[in-house]
């Protein structure tokens, strides 16, 4: 969690140990943390409970990792939070409590986010908000509340007010001495530019923010805006100069452990490989990202991909390919509710699957239905 965002650890008011050290407290919440379902006893969660700093270092451990193993961080934020405003004993002296679920609604509404669960990750930001505003100092924590919910207005498409919502958000970053989030806001206006397909616009941002990005501070920022640029070359054709790109970007995420913008890479140079007409390499690419996003538990990315894949293969005569992935991401499609607005496209694909002679524009449709409701 970023330092401007912490509160003063105040002593506990239940001292009947001694204080933990970092690298203690740090230990305890890695252990919770790895242990499976079946370990997780209830002393291991009343350990927590009962170590102010414990607390803390678990709170920080599942911010600092919700872009790695998103849904096993939603699982143990909510398990916390709930475990947290049950106790019926204080945490502190003073705002430690609140700052506590705060920090753990908003590491759970983001790895809600991520794992495509929007209302779940609304309802979070929601608690997130309400226990904030409590705290000492709520005003970077709140900031962060502000770009998620402007993230999810981008995962659904608003990008025009997002844009204009954007500078507000921007100018309390800079007086709160937050740089890390500006460079995100940033981005997040260049994704927006792309999404209402100012695409001039959108280069040039991702342009200007990498001239600025420090790759030693910042790595995976500056991986992701290399990733865009990649892509925004590949659709000129530029190949060679996309590849190098996403070379850039791969080395910045080499010692990151962010295996999301690892699959979401992989993602990207498979479109690039099929746009080259390297349909094999494409295609092996995809099933890597696929693979990769299975394992984080990213079920709407999956299906997303899946659709992508399965257009490629029937375009270039492999149907019966392209039918197996269709017929592997309609389940999750359902399931997720995922494209209300493709509904019809979505009958239509299923019936046309079941006769065997899959319906390219139904597909087309739904894909682009799952693109809009999904754009990361």
């Amino acid at each position: 969690m970023p330092e401007t965002g912490r509160v003063l650890r105040f002593p506990s008011a239940r001292r009947s140990q001694e204080v933990l050290s970092n690298s203690e407290a740090l230990a305890l919440a890695e252990r919770v943390f790895e242990a499976s379902a079946a370990e997780r006893s209830e002393e291991s969660w009343g350990d927590l409970l009962l170590r102010p700093e414990a607390a803390f270092a678990f709170a920080g451990l599942l911010y600092e990792r919700r872009d790695v193993s998103p849904s096993l961080v939603l699982e143990l934020a909510e398990e916390f939070f709930t475990r947290i405003r049950s106790y019926g004993h204080p945490l502190g002296l003073f705002d430690e409590r609140d700052y506590l679920l705060g920090e753990l609604a908003l590491t759970a509404g983001a790895a809600a986010r991520q794992a495509g669960r929007r209302s779940e990750a609304d309802r979070w930001l929601n608690r997130a908000e309400a226990n904030f505003r409590h705290v000492l100092n709520p005003g970077p924590k709140l900031s962060e509340v502000g770009y998620l919910r402007l993230a999810l207005k981008f995962d659904r498409g608003e990008y025009d007010e997002v844009i204009e919502l954007l500078p507000s958000l921007v100018e309390s970053y800079k007086k709160l001495a937050m740089p890390k989030e500006v460079g995100k806001a940033e981005f997040l206006n260049a994704m927006c530019l792309k999404g209402a397909g100012k695409y001039q616009h959108a280069s040039d941002a991702f342009t200007s923010l990498a001239g600025r990005l420090d790759g030693a501070n910042e790595p995976v920022l500056l991986a992701q805006t290399k990733i865009e640029l990649g892509s925004f070359s590949a659709s000129d054709g530029r190949f060679t100069e996309a590849l190098a790109f996403y070379g850039e970007a791969l080395n910045l995420l080499k010692n990151a452990n962010r295996p999301i913008f690892n699959a979401h890479l992989k993602a990207t140079v498979a479109e690039t490989m099929l746009l080259a007409g390297q349909l094999d390499s494409g295609v092996a690419a995809f099933r890597e990202a696929i693979g990769d996003y299975v394992a984080l538990g990213m079920a709407t990315q999956v299906a997303y991909l899946r659709l992508v894949l399965a257009e490629a293969l029937i375009a270039n005569a492999r149907p019966r390919e392209g039918e197996w992935e269709i017929l592997a991401a309609i389940p999750t499609i359902d399931e997720q509710q995922m494209v209300r607005e493709g509904f019809a496209a979505l009958a239509l694909l299923k019936e046309s699957v079941r006769q065997r002679k899959t319906d390219p524009n139904a597909l087309r449709e739904l894909r682009e239905h799952l693109q809009a409701a999904n754009q990361k």
